[in-house]
């Protein structure tokens, strides 16, 4: 009986083995394929807009366009210095401080922002930048801080392997990016409209 006993609990510690097994490459498999989604759309949506804005922006606006997101994609790095990989891998080995962590990462994000914010006013009054280079500087630099947030809050999707959300956020963002674009060119509605698109 003693040895039945034994084989017996040998036999369901396998099957519990074979069914976490499972259960972890499901998560897997299904997390993979959410950022698959994601990125998929993100590139798919991307070479649908930009021959879009191209053409309707015109050399001068193009140009325009691409430099402020340039100008501002420099200083963009001040806003996470590597802060959001850190709070991956803490709240994947603490998941039940991850509330916590997530919210001392705000607080960081949120200095940072608004050190980047002064770098990007900084550098663009040492540029002279005319009126019209101000107000698309300042929508941009808004969204790149609204981006790091909204970052952050992805990195704590992915810590606790649920990407689905941050699918869904992704296409209903680059659907809004899609219909926006279109209503642009559609109305001419102009340069500035097109950054508020993206915000």
């Amino acid at each position: 009986m003693p040895e039945l006993k034994r084989q017996h609990g040998a036999k369901r510690g396998l099957q519990t083995q074979g069914t976490c097994r499972s259960t972890v490459l499901g998560r897997t498999a299904r997390n993979s394929l959410a950022l698959f989604i994601s990125q998929a759309a993100t590139a798919l949506v991307t070479v649908l807009i930009l021959p879009l804005l191209t053409r309707y922006l015109g050399k001068a606006g193009y140009g325009l366009y691409t430099s402020i997101y340039a100008f501002v994609g420099t200083c963009s790095i001040l806003g996470d210095i590597g802060l959001n990989v850190i709070l991956n891998r803490e709240i994947a080995k603490q998941r039940e401080h991850g509330s916590r962590l997530l919210g001392q990462t705000l607080v960081l994000k949120t200095l940072l922002v608004l050190l980047f914010l002064v770098v990007v006013m900084t550098a663009a009054i040492a540029c002279s930048f005319g009126s019209l280079e101000w107000l698309l500087l300042s929508i941009c630099a808004l969204e790149s801080g609204i981006r790091t947030y909204a970052n952050t809050l992805v990195t704590a999707l992915r810590a606790y392997e649920i990407m689905g959300y941050e699918t869904i956020i992704t296409l209903l963002d680059r659907a809004c990016w899609v219909v926006g674009i279109l209503l642009v060119v559609w109305l001419d509605l102009g340069l500035v409209v097109v950054f508020l698109v993206f915000l």
